[in-house]
């Protein structure tokens, strides 16, 4: 397929309700704010990507960040290297973290959405990598922080296919 260009960002936000309220730090996440994004390309190929808002507070910003990236990146090639130079470039004296750089990172994971998509691989492999047989569920094993793992069961019917937790031991105290 031909070079892919950007004719079109897309931003949703929703809040998808929890079966399981995730337990943190500062307390229970009941809903899981996101910002569903999608990428359209001139071709007819649409990348996409979501982004994890921590709040609802954060989606109208989120957003209205989306609404103003798009007058940059309209009309550019689905190159996601190029793409993050170029938003580094634009924003040197900003930088890209925060609340902008969480919205360059899920524009650049919807960008190699739809090179995969464009390619009909996944993306895994366009990054040189290899997808493993049954790949989506599988044990990470445990790490310094903590054990890893994928699990299916509880989450069935709810069109994922399977989800990462991670559970951290508590450090013995003093």
């Amino acid at each position: 397929m031909s070079e892919l260009t950007i004719a079109d960002i897309r931003a949703r936000a929703v809040i998808a309700p929890l079966r399981r309220p995730i337990r943190t730090a500062s307390g229970a996440i009941e809903a899981s704010p996101l910002l569903l994004l999608d990428v359209i390309t001139e071709q007819g190929i649409t990348g996409s990507a979501y982004l994890f808002a921590y709040t609802p507070l954060m989606l109208k910003p989120l957003h209205a960040l989306v609404g103003q990236l798009l007058p940059l990146l309209r009309g550019q090639a689905v190159v996601p290297l190029a793409r993050q130079q170029q938003l580094e470039q634009q924003f040197r004296l900003l930088g890209l973290q925060g609340l902008l750089g969480m919205v360059v990172s899920t524009l650049d994971m919807a960008l190699w959405d739809a090179l995969g998509k464009a390619a009909n691989q996944p993306v895994v492999r366009l990054l040189g990598g290899r997808a493993p047989a049954g790949a989506g569920l599988r044990q990470l094993g445990p790490g310094r922080s903590g054990a890893r793992c994928c699990s299916a069961g509880r989450f069935g019917g709810t069109g994922f296919s399977g989800h990462q937790d991670q559970a951290r031991r508590r450090r013995p105290g003093p």
